[in-house]
Formats: C-alpha cells, structure tokens, sequence
C-alpha cells in the first residue's frame, strides 16, 4: 500500500475508533476534525467549528484558522467567520480578516450571531486599520483621513 494511501487509512482507522467510544474528551473534536481533514480533505463543518473552537481555546491560532476555512469551504457558516476573522486579527493579518467578519455579518440571523458579528468587525476596524490608506466614508460624506493628526479624534465630550 502506497504511504499516503496508508496514512488515509490509519487516520480514518483512529478516528472511527474514537467515534466508536464516544468521543467524549475534552480533545476528541479537535483530534477527529484534525484527522479527517487530513484524511479526506473534509470534515463534519459542525465538527470542524467545534474542533476549531477548541483550537482557539487551547491558543493554536494556525490550526484554528486552517479549520474555520475548511468549514467555511463547506459553505456559510457564522460561527466559523467568526472564528477565522479572530484567528486572523490574532495574526495581523486585518486585511484578510475585515472582509471574513463582514461577510459573517451579513450572513447572521439570529440576534446573538449579529451582536458578535457587530463586536468583532468594530474591533477589527478599530485596531486593524489605523495605518490603512484614506478610503472615502461614503459619497455624502467627507473623505475619512489618515487616522493621525487633530481632525481624526471624534467630536465630543472628553475629545
């Protein structure tokens, strides 16, 4: 049997076993999503969401990332956007992960999904875009400036 042919099949082996005990664990989502994703190149995205929940919990951000998109790859899902779009600002990387919150904001529907959405994607704003290049508001708006100086502090009490 070739190598890869042979890991498949011990990966799917272990996972079945896991499954066949319950996969009561704290780490048994984590383990059978890892697993079946490198088997199969899929995964349950329930599985995947709840694997890279634990992922985030256990503070590896590169295989919480790797699963949120496999799920996502499987089709919307607001709690895996969630979950990349925090991976990836964890990262730096808010470039990537303003356009992942936004599209899980506009796929939220219940009242919960949309006030984690919202949270997210203003914290992300806030923080990941203080050196971006000026960008209009909108077209009954001024243009937004470079985030420095005077004029970039909001009116009001206490500013």
């Amino acid at each position: 049997m070739a190598p890869r042919l042979l890991a498949r099949s011990l990966l799917l082996e272990q996972a079945g076993r896991v499954r066949q005990y319950g996969a009561r664990r704290h780490g048994d989502a984590l383990s059978l999503a890892r697993w079946e994703l490198d088997a199969t190149g899929t995964a349950d995205p329930e599985l995947l969401v709840r694997a890279a929940g634990h992922a985030l919990d256990d503070g590896d951000v590169d295989t919480m990332c790797r699963l949120a998109r496999a799920a996502l790859a499987r089709g919307p899902h607001v709690v895996a956007g969630l979950l990349l779009g925090e991976g990836l600002g964890q990262r730096g990387e808010f470039g990537e992960s303003i356009p992942v919150l936004e599209r899980a904001f506009g796929e939220a529907r219940t009242p919960g999904e949309v006030e984690s959405a919202a949270a997210a994607l203003s914290q992300h704003h806030l923080y990941g875009l203080g050196d971006a290049p000026p960008r209009s508001r909108s077209s009954t708006g001024p243009p937004t400036g470079s985030g420095t100086g005077p004029r970039s502090r909001p009116a009001g009490p206490g500013f």
